[in-house]
């Protein structure tokens, strides 16, 4: 409609229009146009004004090796630089196997260097005791820990993201009769507005359409995987650092020794970003920088208050889950 068209070529209009419409709604908007409107008109800017000031909420993938392995296979053959020969196109398969080599290779490299430290910390807690040098200062081992369990947890806030990114798009993730009805009545009742779009918030990009279509298509085998090797795997990394890790931080001969663990430790959780920027090609970093699927999702009445609580809920996790932690291995001596 023409006037909504004049309201989003008109800046000056526009945030005059949003300002009386949050203050007084529809009638308040009205008065800030230098002319009368038609019926139609009045619902159209209703409509307008209260699409703008939807509250919603981005769900999007981080860049590393396993949100990688979510969109690159995901892609049509057509957009992969990789023609048919003979009719069987096997350079793509070569091309896709490589990708899950490269997982396959990160978590390898993750899982011996967690293998490690739970020996290391084992000869710290017979050298230097379960809660470290006596002469280590405890204000400095609470808030190295509380740095280190921070740094842990917004790994796992990364990873819930995801599910949450691959439950909207891909669905569950299985299949089973005896439980269909179950799940139908869940997504009946927790039914949420959301839509898919691109880094530049478009709902037509062609690639970023395949690409959710075809998660929403995958075999039982790629969705077991994703859901329970992929994301499972990334959860057990995060809870064996916040476990055994934070020990042997807390076992640390010296103050220089616990600053420097902790520093350590951070650095396996970074290692599937470094296989990213190392071995992913350019082409498809840009794929997952413009293409890869965004879930934009509308907030429920009431979410708002949900977001202003969520600061305080990260304070008291990383509060409480630094305390307990000490408690766990330094209980006798604090």
């Amino acid at each position: 409609m023409q006037i909504v068209a004049e309201l989003v070529e008109n800046d000056e209009l526009r945030d005059r229009v949003l300002t009386a419409f949050r203050s007084g709604g529809i009638d308040e908007a009205k008065g800030a146009f230098e002319k009368s409107l038609s019926a139609e008109e009045i619902t159209a800017v209703d409509e307008w004004c209260e699409e703008q000031l939807e509250q919603t909420e981005l769900f999007e993938l981080a860049e590393d090796i396993f949100a990688c392995l979510m969109v690159i296979p995901f892609l049509d053959e057509k957009f992969i630089a990789l023609p048919k020969e003979d009719g069987s196109n096997w350079k793509h398969k070569l091309f896709l196997w490589e990708y899950y080599s490269l997982i396959v290779a990160n978590a390898g490299v993750q899982g011996i260097i967690l293998i490690y430290v739970r020996l290391i910390w084992a000869d710290a807690k017979v050298e230097n005791g379960e809660c470290g040098s006596p002469d280590n200062t405890k204000n400095l081992r609470y808030v190295c820990i509380m740095c280190y369990i921070g740094y842990v947890m917004a790994d796992l806030l990364q990873t819930y993201t995801m599910i949450l990114w691959l439950w909207t798009i891909a669905g569950v993730p299985f299949s089973c009769a005896c439980v269909e009805s179950v799940l139908k009545s869940a997504e009946e009742a927790t039914a949420v507005d959301y839509r898919i779009i691109d880094a530049e918030e478009s709902i037509d990009n062609k690639k970023t359409i395949i690409i959710a279509r075809n998660l929403k298509n995958m075999s039982s085998f790629q969705r077991f995987f994703l859901y329970f090797v992929v994301i499972g795997f990334k959860i057990g990394v995060a809870f064996a650092l916040i476990g055994y890790g934070s020990g042997y931080v807390i076992a640390s001969a010296s103050d220089a020794d616990i600053i420097l663990n902790a520093l350590a430790l951070c650095f396996i959780l970074e290692l599937d970003g470094m296989v990213y920027e190392m071995f992913v090609s350019q082409e498809y970093k840009a794929v997952m920088e413009d293409d890869a699927p965004r879930v934009e999702m509308k907030i429920a009445s009431g979410g708002d208050k949900m977001k202003l609580a969520s600061i305080p809920i990260k304070i008291f996790l990383l509060v409480g889950g630094t305390y307990v932690e000490n408690m766990i291995y330094c209980s006798e001596n604090e």
